[in-house]
């Protein structure tokens, strides 16, 4: 998913700087499995104390698609040599593409898609 998306390759069968972004993902995943009906707990004490390393394991996550995106940001991809989405997000010179902010959000949700091996993915 990293290589579809930002156009960088994890290697992460030969090398293991970044496996540890796959439990990262799962961790996180269980506190957002859960809030999602339950909603109304999102921001609440019991959030936190119900789901601490989930949210570590977020900031984690969140943090290493930041440090991707800033060194994305300064990369300059021609419109003939677009082939991640995040070049097609970023637009081209002559159109705006979507702000730093929008990219991120975007971007993450389509690696954890990528990532999700759950069961009620699997059925659709």
């Amino acid at each position: 998913m990293m290589d579809v998306i930002y156009g960088r390759q994890t290697n992460m069968l030969t090398e293991p700087d970044h496996r540890y972004l796959t439990s990262v993902i799962r961790e996180s995943n269980i506190r957002v499995g859960v809030l999602m009906p339950l909603w109304f707990l999102k921001g609440t004490y019991i959030e936190r104390f119900l789901f601490p390393g989930s949210i570590i394991a977020r900031y984690k996550f969140l943090s290493f698609i930041k440090s991707l995106l800033k060194e994305k940001e300064t990369e300059y991809v021609s419109d003939a040599a677009r082939k991640s989405v995040y070049a097609t997000l970023k637009g081209t010179k002559d159109s705006d593409g979507l702000s730093p902010n929008e990219i991120a959000a975007e971007s993450t949700n389509l690696v954890i898609a990528g990532q999700c091996r759950c069961r009620i993915c699997h059925y659709h």
